[in-house]
């Protein structure tokens, strides 16, 4: 590997990693919600424009990446979140 190739984690490392976030920032967890790719952030999850906001500042600290408003509006379920990841870390958009 040279030093200007960019390492993305494996699917599960990102998936955990955005679980833990998403644990951190949506409280209360809704007692009957999972976090499978087909969670849907605001219907199954009970999240708000604010913890939107939260969970987005938080997942582009914790991946070191930049996601814009127009990508994050795009995003309703938990899969989308680990692909938007995916692709901005495997196009190096930091």
């Amino acid at each position: 590997m040279t030093s200007d190739t960019i390492e993305t984690p494996p699917d599960t490392d990102i998936s955990e990693r955005i679980r833990a976030i998403f644990a951190e920032h949506i409280t209360p967890w809704p007692d009957d919600a999972k976090f499978i790719a087909e969670t849907r952030l605001i219907e199954d999850l009970g999240a708000d424009s604010l913890d939107c906001v939260s969970l987005i500042l938080a997942v582009e600290d914790e991946f070191g990446i930049k996601i814009s408003d127009d990508q994050f509006g795009e995003v309703t379920t938990v899969g989308d979140v680990v692909e938007l990841v995916k692709t901005q870390m495997a196009e190096g958009v930091r």
